[in-house]
C-alpha cells in the first residue's frame, strides 16, 4: 500500500494521525503514568503531580479528543494550536504555524515526537478548563519560562518517553515498509 500525499498540508495532517495513535498508546500504558515523578513541583499550580497525574491519566483514558485545522489569518502566526472554552474537547491546530509541516532534514519519527508534545500540551488545557475548582496552565502565551508549568512539562515528557521507548531505526523501517511517500 502506498499513501500519496497531494500536499505537505496533508502529509502533516497525516503525521498528526500518527501521532494519535503513539498518544493512544502512551496512555494506556501504565509504565508512562509511573514514570511521571512524584516529587516534581510545577509552576502556575498548587496542586501535588500525584493529583494531576491522576486527572490526566483519567481524562486522556475516557476523554473523546476532536482536532481540528485552521488557517490563521495571520501569515505564519506564532500560536501552533488552541483550545477554547466555548469547544470543550477541541484542539484547533494552526496549519499556517512554521512548525505545521515537517522542517527540511527533520525524521518522520521527530515529526511525530513534536506532534505528540502538541497535542498532550493542549490535552491538558482541555483538562484545566473542564475542572473549574482546579487550575494547571502556564499564565500567558510567551513560552519563556514556563517549561515546568505542566502543559510545557507533560508536553514534553510525553514526546522524550515516545522518542526514549519507541527506536527510531524501527519506527522509520515500518514507515519504509508500508510504502510511507514522502
Amino acid at each position: 500500500m502506498i499513501f500519496k500525499f497531494e500536499n505537505k498540508i496533508e502529509k502533516a495532517k497525516f503525521n498528526y494521525v500518527m501521532a494519535i495513535m503513539h498518544i493512544n498508546e502512551l496512555v494506556r500504558s501504565k509504565e508512562f503514568w509511573k514514570n511521571i515523578p512524584n516529587d516534581k513541583k510545577f509552576t502556575y499550580t498548587l496542586h501535588s503531580t500525584d493529583r494531576l497525574k491522576n486527572l490526566m491519566s483519567s481524562y486522556m483514558r475516557n476523554a473523546e479528543i476532536e482536532i481540528t485545522f485552521y488557517r490563521s489569518s495571520w501569515f505564519f502566526r506564532g500560536v501552533v494550536s488552541n483550545v477554547k472554552n466555548n469547544k470543550p474537547n477541541t484542539i484547533n491546530i494552526n496549519t499556517r504555524h512554521r512548525n505545521f509541516t515537517r522542517t527540511s532534514g527533520e525524521s518522520i519519527i521527530m515529526d511525530i515526537a513534536d506532534k505528540i508534545n502538541t497535542i498532550c500540551h493542549e490535552c491538558v488545557h482541555i483538562a484545566d478548563n473542564l475542572n473549574g475548582n482546579m487550575s494547571f496552565g502556564h499564565g500567558d502565551n510567551n513560552p519563556v519560562g514556563k517549561e515546568d508549568s505542566f502543559p510545557y512539562w507533560f508536553g514534553n515528557y510525553a514526546r522524550d518517553y515516545f522518542i526514549y521507548y519507541y527506536n527510531d531505526s524501527v519506527q522509520e523501517e515500518m514507515l519504509k515498509r508500508i510504502n510511507y511517500v514522502q
